[in-house]
């Protein structure tokens, strides 16, 4: 499956990361946890995913010419996955997000060159990116974040029983500008409609 499908690789990589410590090399890790795995898979609790396209890696490994390989390689290594074309599409785009947010703060580096992989796709950043833009920029502040300053919801259609919907958002204070500039809303994503409370906490 690994080899075959790109989506169930990722899947298995986060799975071990939750099962068996990271570890995801089948042959170290206890037969239950394999099972595990191929029993949801088989069950179809593993959606297809939008892997990372070319122009994406591309800029990956753009920045790591450019300096930023030591960066790339603790972020994957908290992925499990070091290759960025195995990565879901929306991760890959986070690692971007994450270089554009500190090159626009420290001037390192112009941000037109890290969203440059961006240019075929709609210019406005899905709601899920600004998200986590953001949190990124607020823990590398000296502040930091607070418990209360997230606040996660798990919402279902019916009253008990899935689907199930979570949603994560940024308190409106905590967002506000410095006082020259117009208070923007409080950022948050939802994610999809998931069957289990567990897949839309994840």
């Amino acid at each position: 499956l690994r080899k075959t499908d790109a989506s169930a690789a990722w899947h298995w990589g986060q799975h071990c990361s939750q099962k068996a410590m990271g570890i995801a090399n089948p042959k170290r890790v206890p037969g239950r946890v394999v099972l595990e795995f191929l029993d949801s898979y088989a069950a179809g609790a593993y959606e297809p995913l939008q892997m990372a396209s070319p122009e994406l890696v591309a800029a990956v490994v753009a920045l790591q010419r450019r300096g930023a390989t030591p960066r790339w390689r603790r972020f994957a290594a908290a992925q499990g996955i070091s290759d960025p074309a195995r990565m879901p599409e929306d991760v890959v785009k986070r690692f971007l997000d994450e270089c554009q947010a500190d090159a626009q703060e420290d001037g390192e580096l112009a941000e037109s060159e890290v969203a440059s992989a961006d240019a075929d796709e709609e210019p406005a950043q899905s709601s899920k990116t600004k998200l986590n833009a953001a949190i990124a920029k607020r823990l590398r502040r000296k502040r930091g974040l607070k418990k209360e300053d997230v606040v996660y919801a798990v919402t279902s259609e019916s009253e008990g029983s899935g689907p199930y919907r979570a949603t994560v958002t940024l308190t409106e204070d905590l967002n506000k500008k410095k006082a020259s500039s117009r208070a923007t809303l409080a950022l948050s994503y939802t994610g999809d409609w998931q069957s289990s409370k567990k897949t839309a906490e994840e």
